[in-house]
């Protein structure tokens, strides 16, 4: 053999083990890599929590990738067992570096829901057990023991069995009420129909029943109440649930009124002037909106002295026999802007026999405001007006002996007490903020 087969033999021996030994280190890298990668999404996961229902749980599965995918798996069928007693805790928050992507809930089997975690809480389920898993997207950084860091992306999938084992039922926000007062019926886990009555203080109750499981009304009554005990009586899906509560006596002032012979014949004193207010009265009293308009306090229509006060005894023109006032007074000059004291629709908006030309602003759930004796309507039925809006000017008009705005708020047949309505106290302001459909049984 010649010395260039020799030395062309030598060199492809060299070449092969060069080959093979980079061979070798490629794949001793890799396999440290995998390695390494392995490690670091292990304790990568075993950091991964996600919070729900105010519990907490790790992942049931993942797969993390870097160059190379990596996949470490557990059973799904191994569950972390989960309880909700109540459906605001159906909320769930993703861990450090991951984002909720889906949920999927089934029961016996069945899917029931696939979507964004949100809509969760819409769900109307009923009490029982369900297969929950939630999917989440994986973008972090981890360093592994020797330093290395590593940018992992992936997935992970949480899976739970959720328990709901809500309870259903009503109560009174409130169960001791001062005359002209209001207090909020509210129900839990609830579906069907709902219907309500008070024998003695509200005869016909109206309820918002939403998808949640939410059904909800308002209780008023009025300073005619007698004080003493009484029972708000719930009927839903053929059960009776008796709701006591006690209406404590208020304090009312009195006033002696003059007022000509002229303005009386042609307002109270009429029997057609009568008849119209009465007739607005009692279209005003059937009107019930399902939502709620209205915010956290109500405003003053005008800011002037107050002349006339709720409930407040009226002896006029030397009479001995009292009418009683169902709003307050609010004296100001005339052609000063009357503003909505809370959003809401305009349901009347005219000339009134009585109370001169008129406004009522719908503010859902039953509750309505009255302004009377203005001098100029800027509100026009079926108009929605935000808080503090103009509706009208001040004026005289109707029954009144000066420029003032009688200011009037009802809910359901009843008037109540302006002052808690307008700093806030008042029990139209326990409901929950939810819209829903009419559902009166």
């Amino acid at each position: 053999m010649s010395k260039r087969s020799i030395r062309m033999i030598l060199m492809a021996t060299i070449a092969l083990i060069s080959v093979l030994s980079s061979g070798y280190i490629y794949l001793k890298r890799r396999q440290e890599k995998q390695e390494m990668l392995l490690s670091a999404t292990e304790d990568f996961v075993n950091t991964q929590i996600i919070e729900f229902a105010g519990g907490s749980f790790e992942p049931s599965k993942y797969a993390i990738a870097d160059t190379d995918i990596v996949e470490v798996s557990s059973d799904l069928g191994q569950r972390y067992p989960v309880t909700v007693t109540d459906r605001d805790q159906l909320t769930g928050t993703a861990p450090q570096g991951a984002k909720i992507k889906q949920i999927s809930m089934s029961k016996d089997g069945e899917v029931l829901y696939q979507g964004d975690l949100s809509g969760l809480a819409d769900l109307l389920l009923e009490n029982g057990e369900y297969d929950v898993e939630i999917y989440c997207d994986v973008s972090d950084k981890v360093q592994t023991t020797d330093g290395t860091v590593i940018n992992l992306t992936g997935s992970e999938i949480y899976a739970f069995r959720l328990t709901l084992d809500i309870p259903s039922g009503f109560y009174l926000s409130r169960t001791e009420m001062i005359q002209g007062s209001a207090a909020a019926i509210i129900g839990t886990n609830i579906t069907g129909e709902v219907s309500a009555t008070a024998p003695g203080v509200l005869d016909e109750i109206h309820f918002t029943v939403d998808g949640k499981g939410n059904a909800q009304a308002l209780l008023s009554s009025t300073f005619r109440c007698t004080p003493g005990d009484y029972e708000c009586i719930v009927t839903w899906n053929g059960e009776e649930t008796v709701l006591p509560f006690t209406i404590t006596e208020g304090t009312y002032e009195k006033q002696y009124l003059t007022i000509s012979s002229s303005t009386v014949s042609s307002t109270v004193g009429n029997d057609s002037a009568m008849a119209d207010y009465n007739g607005m009265i009692a279209a005003t009293n059937l009107i019930w909106t399902p939502e709620r308009y209205y915010e956290d306090q109500f405003i003053m229509p005008v800011n002037g002295p107050i002349t006339t006060q709720f409930g407040l005894y009226r002896y006029t023109n030397g009479s001995t026999s009292a009418s009683r006032h169902v709003g307050i007074d609010i004296a100001e000059d005339e052609g000063v802007p009357v503003k909505a004291a809370a959003s809401g629709v305009v349901v009347v908006s005219r000339w009134v026999g009585t109370t001169g030309y008129t406004v009522c602003i719908d503010h859902g759930y039953g509750v309505r405001s009255y302004y009377y004796h203005m001098s100029a309507l800027t509100a026009g039925l079926g108009d929605f007006v935000e808080q503090g809006q103009e509706i009208g000017k001040v004026g005289m008009t109707g029954y009144a002996n000066g420029p003032h705005v009688h200011f009037n708020i009802m809910v359901g047949d009843n008037s109540i007490s302006p002052w808690p309505v307008l700093d806030g106290t008042s029990g139209i302001f326990d409901l929950k903020k939810t819209t829903g459909g009419t559902n009166n049984g």
